[in-house]
């Protein structure tokens, strides 16, 4: 970092760290490339729970899948509430493909997923025993979707309700009474492709933009 800039009273290294952050989760995948994220320690929250099947690592500075299967791939870290603020910074995979972000995590096959899909749809969805179903969608004629952009991710959720951002505009809010309630955050690609990827990953009590 360079300019001595600071945020508030904190000099900006510290609060890009998560010094004075109210997240109880946030990593940056600040490691060696190559580093397992299994092994991997973030700045903040717990370690990382990895898939069976799922090859998750450090670029150095980014989150990949670096082997998976053909369906879904997963990593989550646990917290312990399951109405936290989820943000991630989400690099889209090539078309046909999704990436996206989990919350409320039981385990790999109970959760909440968001789903983008390059020059399709913005899709949340439930994972319940491995069976999806969708709670709520936005169609490719309202929202663009690129490969290889980085779209930040925000899911807002408080009980039943759930708001959806993407580079802050709200694209989706819903009411799903059958929601999971587990408690975990984290990481999805679907169809095991290699070109996804994550960063600034946090999990906050806080609502709105975190960081």
């Amino acid at each position: 970092m360079s300019g001595g800039i600071s945020v508030g009273s904190v000099p900006e290294h510290l609060a890009l760290a998560g010094v004075h952050d109210p997240s109880v989760i946030f990593d940056t995948f600040t490691d060696a490339a190559g580093t397992a994220l299994s092994t991997h320690t973030p700045e903040k929250g717990d370690s990382w729970n990895i898939e069976s099947g799922a090859v998750f690592d450090s670029t150095g500075n980014l989150a990949r899948l670096q082997s998976g299967q053909a369906t879904v791939n997963t990593a989550w870290i646990n917290a312990v509430s399951s109405n936290l603020t989820i943000q991630c910074d989400v690099t889209l995979a090539g078309a046909g493909q999704f990436s996206g972000i989990i919350y409320h995590v039981t385990d790999s096959a109970n959760f909440l997923a968001l789903f983008a899909e390059v020059d399709g749809t913005l899709t949340l969805r439930q994972y319940t025993a491995g069976v999806l179903a969708t709670v709520g969608t936005v169609s490719s004629d309202l929202i663009t979707l690129s490969a290889a952009t980085t779209y930040t991710f925000r899911i807002e959720s408080d009980g039943s309700t759930v708001d959806v951002y993407v580079n802050s505009t709200l694209e989706i809010s819903t009411n799903d009474t059958d929601a999971q309630a587990g408690l975990g955050y984290g990481l999805l690609q679907w169809d095991g492709v290699l070109t996804g990827a994550w960063d600034n990953f946090r999990a906050s009590n806080a609502k709105g933009v975190l960081g």
